[in-house]
């Protein structure tokens, strides 16, 4: 609180967000304060301070030399390349065994929303605004054709001025926050669509008036004609900003009478009792009545955290409610990679090497000015040659092929360079550019993510334990912040999959083989139980379908991310359980498996033992089918083999000595056949 501004007797608003009950215009202004804290907050971090001229820095367009030369945008798109480079989201895994045939389900679904929804897009350019400061993935359920269309689950990929948080905590967690507000530049056609109420104060940018609305917004303003509408003309004729605050309200409803949030009837909708209310239900274990006051927990308004969606041109909120989301989180997950404890958005990394590239670009310049002025020096020549000095002038020594001139004396001491012996190009000027240019890449940790796409290329081969001893801090560094990343994108999706996507869409997603009888419970076009363990089968559940599916997802554990193959305890790990696995250590199976990050091995054990007995059949079916059309047709059958073949005591057997190899035998005898060998 300002005491400064308060005594002064200017305006001041209170950092709490107003009641629903007030009036939009006090809304809209509470909004208003909270956006141009946030832009001030951002626009005074180390990070996010210079963006727009390292924007300029990446793409080239600062350079006024001779030579225009940009070898570090190539380092740019190495680093972002080697870091996207994924093959799915994250798993998931289970200990609860009612729940443990739905995480390969689950895990299907992760992999189709990887390459249904174009995550590595959104991953990709939120890891290039996390190059400059932070980036951040807003993961969310959406329909297409402006809000009319098909549903599915998208990912946004924002950047450092377009989040803006409010009260961050100390451990600098953006989903921490009180409140978040997620500036979106949106078609003016499609927030038309969206909000039909307010088409006639809906405004295009171009007519906003900056003065009165936020000084500040026109650096964002700034930060998008670069980042998003590079070279479009009039781009703010046509698109205006929404702006979608997430406010962790902790009102409890004290009204005396049940509140309706929410749609009646949708996946958001859900009715608050009042404090004190008298909340029945029935005894799961004993199916009698019960009764209870209700709590506070019980009469939070916004368990699903409040949304107040704003716009700069309309005079109140064009929307005010609950969220969408179960979760109740805020929902966007940050992506750093230059991350301090003392700066809450890191520092850039492109400003870490904006002096060596500008320094690096001016010396190829000066490289090359210097080597065409020494193909083309000014020269001087001997005024009593006898040749006239219109004559001399015109010729030029770099295409005066066949050009004959009469001089007196020796022509070589007629015409000479007047260049200083200085202006040269040497070894030290290359060696300068060869180390600007290794500042640059260790400044960007290139060395380090050349060995995380080393290590990539190499998890079966016997370099991998060099490779992974060859990753470095940063590279370490980065892999954990993936991680974490990663991991909250997952944990939101674990709520995202059940409340919006219906079973009949599952079947188109993973197949009808897919989708077990388990996973329709008591309804068949829901993923949530039905009841919790405990209730009885014959009556209803008394817990909500939130609440049931709720405790369904909490279950569900993320156990890896593809960052998670850099933790070397964990590969080590592995690798120990791999070892047990070719020896033959008796150690349980679904240990191993669980170990090595098979999930759902149980599932796909059932799946087996049922495949391998249909196999069974089949070859039982074969040979009776054989023996009776062999005796029908008078033959007998042949003997057994005098000595036993490989596999069943013949042959050598493996050592183990070497890591597993395809070869080739039997050349010499004509019987050849491809092997699996692991013997030196």
């Amino acid at each position: 609180m300002n005491i400064n501004t308060l005594d002064r007797g200017e305006k001041y608003s209170e950092w709490q967000a107003p009641s629903y009950e007030a009036a939009g215009a006090y809304k809209r202004g509470w909004l208003d304060d909270l956006v141009a804290n946030g832009d001030r907050f951002i626009q005074s971090q180390p990070g996010t301070r210079n963006i727009n001229d390292d924007i300029k820095l990446v793409i080239g367009l600062d350079q006024d030399n001779s030579l225009k030369s940009n070898s570090f945008q190539s380092d740019f798109r190495t680093f972002v390349e080697t870091v996207t480079d994924l093959r799915q989201i994250a798993t998931l895994g289970a200990s609860a065994e009612q729940i443990k045939k739905n995480v390969a389900l689950y895990n299907d679904i992760l992999k189709y929303i990887f390459w249904d929804s174009g995550f590595l897009f959104a991953y990709r350019y939120a890891l290039q605004y996390a190059l400059m400061g932070r980036g951040y993935i807003w993961t969310k359920f959406s329909r297409d054709h402006y809000g009319w269309g098909k549903g599915r689950m998208t990912f946004d990929a924002l950047g450092p001025l377009e989040v803006l948080p409010e009260q961050l905590p100390a451990n600098n967690d953006v989903q921490g926050s009180y409140a978040v507000t997620i500036i979106r530049a949106m078609p003016i056609a499609e927030a038309h669509a969206r909000f039909p109420q307010f088409q006639d104060q809906l405004q295009p940018i171009a007519r906003y008036e900056w003065s009165k609305y936020n000084t500040r917004g026109g650096i964002r303003l700034d930060f998008w004609d670069r980042a998003r509408f590079q070279g479009e003309q009039d781009w703010d004729r046509r698109y205006c900003e929404m702006r979608y605050s997430f406010i962790r309200d902790l009102r409890v409803n004290d009204t005396g009478r049940t509140i309706q949030m929410g749609v009646p009837g949708s996946t958001w909708g859900y009715e608050v009792p009042s404090m004190g209310d008298l909340l029945v239900s029935t005894n799961p274990y004993n199916g009698l009545p019960e009764s209870r006051a209700a709590t506070e927990e019980d009469c939070l308004v916004y368990p699903q955290l409040r949304l107040m969606i704003s716009n700069p041109t309309v005079k109140e909120p064009l929307y005010d409610n609950t969220a969408f989301d179960w979760d109740g989180e805020i929902p966007v997950a940050q992506l750093d990679v230059n991350d301090f404890v003392w700066s809450p958005l890191g520092y850039s990394v492109v400003r870490n090497v904006a002096g060596l590239v500008k320094a690096q670009r001016a010396g190829t310049s000066r490289i090359d000015e210097v080597l065409a002025i020494r193909k083309d020096p000014p020269t001087g020549y001997d005024l009593s040659t006898g040749v006239s000095r219109t004559q001399m002038e015109k010729i030029d020594l770099l295409t005066a092929q066949g050009v004959r001139v009469g001089l007196k004396g020796d022509p070589k001491k007629a015409v000479v360079s007047i260049l200083p012996d200085s202006i040269t190009v040497d070894s030290e000027d290359w060696k300068g550019q060869e180390y600007m240019e290794g500042q640059i890449k260790a400044s960007l940790g290139l060395t380090d993510i050349a060995s995380m796409r080393d290590l990539k290329m190499n998890l079966s081969d016997q370099s991998f334990e060099k490779a992974i001893t060859n990753l470095g801090p940063i590279g370490k560094g980065i892999a954990l912040n993936t991680w974490k990343c990663n991991g909250k994108i997952a944990q939101r999706l674990k709520y995202l999959i059940p409340q919006y996507i219906p079973v009949a869409e599952l079947v188109k997603m993973v197949g009808p083989e897919g989708v077990g009888l388990e996973t329709f419970d008591n309804d068949p076009n829901s993923l949530i139980p039905g009841r919790l363990p405990g209730e009885d089968e014959k009556s209803d559940s008394k817990f909500s379908k939130r609440q049931r599916a709720q405790w369904f997802v909490e279950q569900l554990n993320v156990v890896s991310t593809p960052a998670q193959l850099l933790n070397i305890t964990h590969t080590q790990e592995r690798m120990l359980y791999m070892f047990f696995l070719q020896k033959g250590v008796p150690i349980s199976m679904a240990t191993t498996m669980e170990k090595l990050g098979v999930e759902g091995y149980e599932v796909e054990y059932e799946k087996w033992k049922t495949e391998k007995l249909a196999q069974a059949e089949w070859e039982l079916e074969v040979k009776a089918t054989l023996a009776k059309k062999a005796k029908e047709l008078g033959f007998e059958e042949p003997p057994p083999p005098d000595k036993p073949g490989q596999g069943h005591g013949g042959g050598r057997p493996g050592t183990s000595q070497k890591m597993p190899h395809a070869s080739v035998k039997g050349s010499k005898s004509g019987d050849v056949r491809a092997v699996n060998k692991q013997s030196k």
